[in-house]
């Protein structure tokens, strides 16, 4: 992309023409940039650029009622990779993922990739399963069982039933049965690793839950795999939310499924304690923290945690 656009002032109006000025460059030329890419890096522009390239989709999609012979019961979710809506067919829901109407190349190819690698992996009880997918349409789309939720994220931020206990947990009771749940998650993502598959964006809201003690990993919209057993991507592809990159990821180098298990590190040093550790007023903060400093020490926030558990996560963030 062109040269940076100032951003030393906080204006609004400012602030908006700032936005689509880059906007508007990166939709000429994106180069090896996509959206979430271009969010990073000019972070306090975000809100414009999501204003920008949402909205036009949005107002393109509300008009289907059906995908295939899928009928649309209402929109769930949405995002840079695409939107998800809710479908029941014969009394079951399921989840559809459509990829927006304008996408572009690169980006259904990305799309495409994903759920050829969904498709490559064994069943597991903790992946969400794929159903169905389209066949040479416009917009393309993929079926998925529906999962009720709630993100982890949500029983995080203490905005979830108290069937999902207290947060963070703070007696060894409530620790185990937590470490429990969470290693259904590291499961699934071992599983991923020996077929040949890097999630590469683990966090709490991509791990939603069934029921209290069964979560289910979710969005592959940046999953990644070869079929050599060397799992490497180039950082140009990388999306992901700041706090869960890895340093390779932070520093734009080729990674694998160590990524994967630093991420599993960082959300279960948040499942514990109720924070990240790694910490900023923005997004190159953030990745400055992930790359430099060490991972705090968790039992200065959460006694409860043993010493054995403690050194774990920090080999595992190591």
């Amino acid at each position: 992309m062109g040269a940076e656009v100032e951003r030393d002032s906080d204006d609004f109006f400012e602030h908006y023409e700032r936005g689509m000025r880059i906007y508007s460059q990166w939709r000429r030329n994106p180069g090896d940039l996509d959206f979430d890419g271009l969010c990073l890096r000019f972070s306090t522009e975000r809100d414009v650029l999501v204003a920008l390239h949402e909205d036009p989709l949005r107002i393109d999609d509300r008009t289907l009622s059906n995908l295939g012979p899928y009928e649309l019961d209402q929109r769930i979710g949405h995002g840079g990779q695409g939107f998800v809506w809710l479908s029941l067919v014969d009394g079951r829901k399921l989840a559809i993922k459509q990829l927006p109407l304008r996408a572009s190349a690169a980006a259904k190819r990305r799309f495409e990739r994903e759920i050829r690698t969904l498709r490559s992996v064994p069943a597991h009880p903790n992946i969400v399963a794929i159903v169905d997918a389209s066949k040479n349409q416009d917009p393309p789309y993929y079926v998925m069982d529906f999962v009720p939720g709630p993100s982890l994220d949500a029983v995080i931020a203490k905005k979830a039933d108290r069937a999902y206990g207290s947060m963070p947990p703070k007696t060894v009771k409530k620790l185990r049965a937590a470490i429990a749940v969470f290693m259904g998650v590291v499961d699934a993502v071992a599983h991923l690793h020996a077929h040949g598959v890097v999630h590469s964006d683990i966090k709490p809201h991509n791990i939603v839950f069934q029921s209290p003690d069964h979560p289910i990993l979710v969005d592959f919209g940046l999953v990644r795999g070869t079929g050599e057993g060397l799992l490497v991507t180039q950082s140009t592809e990388v999306g992901g939310t700041p706090y869960y990159m890895s340093p390779e990821q932070v520093r734009g180098e080729q990674f694998g499924p160590g990524s994967d298990v630093f991420s599993l590190a960082v959300t279960l040093f948040q499942l514990l304690t109720g924070k990240v550790p790694f910490s900023g007023a923005t997004a190159g903060e953030v990745g400055r923290a992930i790359e430099q400093e060490e991972l705090p020490d968790l039992r200065k926030f959460n006694n409860s945690v043993d010493r054995d558990l403690k050194a774990i996560i920090e080999i595992a963030a190591a």
